[in-house]
């Protein structure tokens, strides 16, 4: 009987230990700038300049970009990348002026890609944006209704 009762507790103690680890190490995730989550709600583990790679790899295959224009994008987005991500950790305790800080660089990264396209392709970039940001307006209103029917 003494045999089961120390078993138990030690399990129930584990537990609780084990319980607090997670805890604390989903804390550490959530203020960790490279783990903000992606579109797809997965954490995003890539690096200011794994991220430019990424952007602007996807922009030279939408908007056929020659040489030139690839370097001077992918300046572009890395001085993005670096902005935000020290704005996230600066701002992380201050969502409002984290939000206009990154309104404000997203901002400059359009005055740089106006100043690096042709008008044609500028048009283009502003309407895949566009595209993108109604997109996403839409799943976070499912998002909404889904939670709401959940509740009720």
């Amino acid at each position: 009987m003494k045999l089961t009762i120390a078993t138990l507790l030690i399990a129930i103690s584990s537990i609780v230990c084990f319980a607090q680890s997670a805890s604390l190490e989903t804390t550490i995730k959530k203020n960790d700038p490279h783990k903000m989550a992606n579109k797809n709600g997965k954490p995003n583990d890539d690096t200011p300049e794994e991220s430019a790679r990424k952007r602007t790899a996807t922009m030279v295959k939408d908007f056929r970009l020659n040489a030139k224009e690839e370097k001077r994008v992918y300046d572009a987005n890395l001085s993005y990348a670096k902005s935000v991500e020290s704005a996230k950790i600066s701002l992380a305790n201050n969502k409002d002026m984290l939000v206009k800080k990154t309104k404000e660089i997203e901002n400059d990264l359009d005055a740089q890609y106006k100043s690096i396209f042709t008008s044609k392709t500028y048009k283009q970039y502003q309407a895949k944006k566009a595209a993108m940001k109604a997109d996403l307006k839409k799943d976070r209103k499912a998002i909404k209704k889904a939670a709401k029917t959940i509740a009720e």
